[in-house]
């Protein structure tokens, strides 16, 4: 698990997708702040206000769903997380809190397995309970 130390938890999506946990964070700043997290990332890109985009992961879709659903690219959605990744890494980085090489392997494993993360169910959704 990675965690930011701005304090955002990006818990390295690489194994977001083996726990099957959505990306959420306890540690994400205030609603409708751009480089707030994951799920404000998300939110912003989607068009959708944070609150209304959990109800949709918590009711069993994942990420993609609500992207198509709200007539929005998945490939657009993965651009935006990563987006959002790299902002707080390279801030990071230049607070000297990760180191450049760092930020490169975060970077390259996340882009590697992005299309599982937004795939990926709540474990708390209807769906995930089912499964």
């Amino acid at each position: 698990m990675f965690l930011v130390a701005t304090g955002v938890l990006w818990s390295l999506v690489v194994q977001a997708d083996e726990r099957s946990e959505p990306m959420t964070s306890q540690h994400e700043h205030s609603a409708g702040s751009v480089h707030g997290g994951p799920i404000a990332a998300a939110a912003a890109y989607l068009g959708l206000d944070e609150r209304e985009l959990r109800t949709r992961l918590a009711g069993g879709r994942t990420l993609g769903q609500v992207a198509l659903e709200e007539g929005r690219s998945v490939r657009g959605l993965e651009d935006a997380l990563l987006a959002d990744l790299k902002w707080h890494l390279d801030a990071d980085v230049a607070a000297g809190r990760v180191a450049s090489d760092r930020e490169s392997q975060i970077l390259t494993a996340v882009k590697s397995r992005i299309d599982r993360m937004v795939e990926c169910r709540s474990r708390h959704s209807p769906s995930a309970s089912a499964a």
